[in-house]
């Protein structure tokens, strides 16, 4: 019985994916049908102007929660409950190994504030941040345990909140850009033709890698300065330019180190990456990747590729570059989990880094029980 209340919940629980820029606001929602395949039923976007270039979410948030109640008006969308992403930049993301432990055993050290100070050494107070952890796979053997740990400042998960709460939305599921995208990934390709595939995020303010390999996340920052994130704008494949190649140069060769060092630690190939950009210039830096690895396949990604497009939205998604929507797709994947249903599903696809998500849970049980009642 628990289990058909639990894939009931899971069906029934409408979620809005919100993602936030300084320039734009993308809402979509998503659905299955009978056939087994993703509709996208919901899809807006919000262009506006008002930050300044450089700006940023948590800089403005009075203007974005304006722009986002103009979006949710717009838009027609029903559902108030809300999933929303932090970047990269606000999150600290580690797998790390602890003594083998129990579930009772696990919780009764992290109350004590003992397991995370011992393994994960950050350099503010854990009182300051908001945590999410999974055990990804136990060792008797080794008598181990990797834990993947996922944390974010307080005062940045509360500032998207309340950015969201002041739009009229009730923000239940706080992710990372990354996971959405590899969420997008997964849930687009079909079975057929996953095989072992990096996703690379390319952008004036996020630049990553990330890999995952039996459910534990790889993720590789790609160091660039200010000045060379700005100039990888004028990357063009009609004019050479100096230092735009020795940028890209520098780019290729973090990627191949973290693809070198991912290969001999799992023997295991990556052939293919998957990019996700805003960049309007996103196909020549393509072009500059594939001279500097001539053995890696490049291929911008399109979270749409294998999902249903009514109609009304077809207009709406018609641009060449479609890797821009990628992270709100994955957003729109997102249920909440009321009761336990994804306990066991891989934890990259089940990260929520609200503080108050127990409470969600609970709050959400009793509505739901009432009504399957």
């Amino acid at each position: 019985i628990k289990n058909r209340i639990g894939k009931s919940s899971a069906v029934g629980e409408e979620i809005v994916g919100v993602e936030l820029t300084p320039t734009e606001i993308r809402l979509s929602q998503v659905s299955s049908n009978k056939a087994n395949q993703w509709v996208l039923d919901k899809f807006f976007i919000h262009k506006f102007e008002g930050v300044n270039d450089g700006g940023t979410v948590l800089e403005h948030p009075d203007k974005i929660a304006d722009e986002l109640k103009i979006a949710i008006q717009k838009s027609k969308i029903n559902t108030t409950n809300a999933a929303i992403a932090i970047p990269v930049t606000s999150a600290i993301i580690r797998v790390v190994t602890s003594p083998l432990m129990t579930d009772e055993e696990l919780q009764k050290a992290i109350e004590t504030d003992s397991l995370w100070e011992n393994l994960v050494q950050l350099t503010d107070n854990l009182n300051d941040y908001s945590v999410f952890h999974q055990i990804i796979n136990r060792n008797s053997k080794n008598n181990t345990m990797d834990i993947l740990f996922v944390a974010s400042k307080l005062s940045d998960v509360n500032a998207y909140s309340s950015i969201a709460k002041k739009a009229g939305l009730n923000p239940v599921i706080m992710d990372v850009k990354c996971f959405t995208l590899k969420n997008a990934f997964d849930n687009t390709v079909s079975q057929d033709n996953k095989i072992q595939t990096a996703i690379l995020e390319v952008g004036i303010d996020d630049n990553y890698l990330i890999i995952v390999h039996n459910n534990m996340p790889i993720i590789t920052d790609i160091f660039l300065r200010p000045n060379e994130k700005d100039a990888l704008l004028n990357i063009s494949s009609d004019n050479r330019n100096q230092d735009a190649e020795t940028i890209v140069r520098r780019f290729a060769m973090q990627l191949k180190q973290a693809l070198n060092e991912y290969e001999t630690k799992y023997n295991n190939k990556i052939n293919n990456i998957r990019i996700v950009s805003s960049l309007r210039n996103i196909e020549d830096i393509i072009i500059a990747f594939k001279k500097n690895l001539p053995t890696t396949g490049f291929k911008i990604f399109d979270p749409l590729n294998e999902v249903s497009i009514p109609k009304y939205n077809e207009d709406k998604v018609k641009i060449d570059n479609k890797s821009i929507f990628t992270s709100v797709i994955g957003l729109g994947y997102r249920k909440l989990d009321v009761f336990g249903y994804y306990k066991f599903v891989t934890a990259v696809k089940n990260i929520n880094l609200l503080p108050n998500r127990e409470a969600l849970k609970r709050q959400n049980k009793i509505k739901f029980l009432s009504g399957f009642a």
